[in-house]
């Protein structure tokens, strides 16, 4: 078989453009089958993004779903539940739905415009679907821990020697 032809059906094929050139006749390498450098000639490096572009929020959201569902995930085993496909479902669902609400809550912080209807039926079907699992408190954040006063600080307040 020669340099640049493809097996299709037990038959070698050529491939050629449109212009009648071979295509991928640049020799490969046997074991990876990237294109082989010339000697004497360096690879050209892989471009990287520019740092300094701004981000798309796709990423951002798309993890803060992820992080939103795991910790419902958590709650649900730490109740016995078992997580099958339906539930896991809900459970992505609610946590598109938290997400949501929170842009919108953080969109209500600064001062923009928001539509209250679509805040209160976000909240609705946040509180009746965490509900529906059996998990009503999973979302909020955790209380301050109150600091116990140590013994001395008892006696001190309440005069005992």
């Amino acid at each position: 078989m020669r340099a640049g032809s493809l097996r299709t059906g037990g038959v070698a094929q050529d491939r050629f453009d449109s212009l009648g050139r071979r295509i991928h006749d640049k020799p490969r390498d046997a074991v990876t089958g990237r294109f082989v450098t010339p000697p004497g000639k360096q690879p050209q490096q892989r471009r990287l993004p520019d740092p300094t572009l701004v981000r798309d929020q796709r990423s951002v959201l798309a993890r803060a779903v992820k992080n939103t569902a795991a910790t419902l995930r958590d709650a649900l085993r730490q109740r016995g539940k078992v997580i099958t496909a339906p539930i896991d479902l809900q459970v992505v669902a609610l946590a598109r739905i938290a997400v949501r609400l929170e842009i919108v809550s953080a969109n209500l912080q600064n001062a923009e415009y928001v539509d209250d209807d679509q805040l209160v039926r976000l909240s609705n079907a946040l509180a009746r679907g965490l509900r529906r699992l059996g998990i009503e408190r999973a979302l909020d954040p955790p209380k301050p821990v109150t600091p116990v006063p140590s013994l001395a600080v008892l006696q001190q307040r309440h005069g005992a020697p």
